[in-house]
């Protein structure tokens, strides 16, 4: 994505059932037709004669994204996946990369620590003749 995906944190608390219950609202009403009910990609207009594909948001390579990332996507879109950024609020767009993160785990996957628990610590400034 870009520099602002780097640098965003969700605001959301891990164990906030009510943001985790909106988030798995705002997935059924938007991410649910195409990346499917467990998000294997498999939404109900995804095949033959329909719409071509949809990510699987459960193998390694979405997994591996940060949450800041998805957040971005969501945002923005990419792809013929288009952009939600008009259609769910900030806070709404981070309770889905939460329930996103939930179906993740379901299916066996680790997902990526948020930004801020992957830092490294500041390099330490050189003084000369170091």
């Amino acid at each position: 994505m870009n520099a602002f995906a780097a640098t965003i944190t969700n605001p959301l608390q891990a164990d906030d059932t009510l943001a985790l219950r909106a988030g798995q609202v705002m997935f059924e009403r938007h991410c649910l037709v195409c990346h499917g009910p467990q998000g294997h990609g498999d939404g109900p207009i995804i095949g033959q004669g329909k719409f071509p594909m949809a990510a699987n948001l459960t193998l390694p390579v979405t997994v591996a994204r940060s949450d800041s990332y998805i957040y971005a996507l969501i945002r923005a879109g990419r792809g013929l996946m288009p952009a939600y950024g008009p259609r769910m609020n900030h806070l709404e767009r981070w309770a889905t990369v939460m329930y996103v993160r939930k179906l993740q785990r379901a299916a066996g996957g680790v997902p990526a620590q948020p930004a801020a628990q992957t830092a490294t610590p500041a390099a330490q400034p050189q003084t000369q003749g170091q």
